[in-house]
């Protein structure tokens, strides 16, 4: 088999070398790359061969299992590492805007919309800042006296209230 793949490599090299400039440009890549395809096959066969000497292996053998139609058919094998899986918690889009609140999704919609009237860079600064306390009365304070007071003390908006306070609260606890 190494044999013949070095003549048709001599072969195509030669046909290549001896191609008359007129040529169409493309038959000459097509060449180059039914080349290259060969000279793959032959550095694989000497590689193999060479591990055939040291563990004296069947070179007959080999060929009829490695290739099928002078094609090489390779078999992936997917590794899981169960371990790494296990120990990566997801985020969640939500964790990152919340930054260390954990407020869903549709809670967050609401407080922007109905407490921060609808202005998400409100919203994401007091988050940003209630973030920096280390007690909830801390927290408490600052929503009562620096955050309600610009948005009208959140009135008629009880629910909405009740539940950010109560999100934020957990977060302290």
């Amino acid at each position: 088999m190494i044999n013949q793949i070095l003549k048709e490599l001599k072969f195509l090299a030669e046909e290549i070398l001896k191609a008359p400039y007129s040529i169409d440009s493309s038959k000459i890549i097509e060449k180059i790359n039914l080349l290259e395809e060969k000279l793959i096959i032959h550095k694989f066969l000497l590689d193999n061969n060479k591990f055939q000497k040291e563990n004296t292996v069947d070179h007959k053998k080999i060929e009829q299992d490695i290739f099928l139609d002078s094609e090489i058919i390779p078999e992936f094998v997917k590794k899981e590492n169960t371990e790494k899986l296990n120990n990566i918690k997801e985020k969640k889009i939500n964790d990152l805007f919340g930054k260390d609140f954990n407020i869903g999704l549709n809670d967050r919609l609401a407080f922007i919309k109905n407490l921060f009237d609808s202005k998400n860079e409100d919203y994401q600064r007091v988050m940003s800042q209630l973030s920096t306390f280390d007690k909830w009365k801390e927290a408490e304070t600052f929503i009562n006296k620096f955050v309600k007071p610009d948005y009208n003390d959140w009135e008629g908006k009880n629910d909405f209230e009740k539940r950010f306070f109560s999100i934020v609260k957990n977060n302290f606890i």
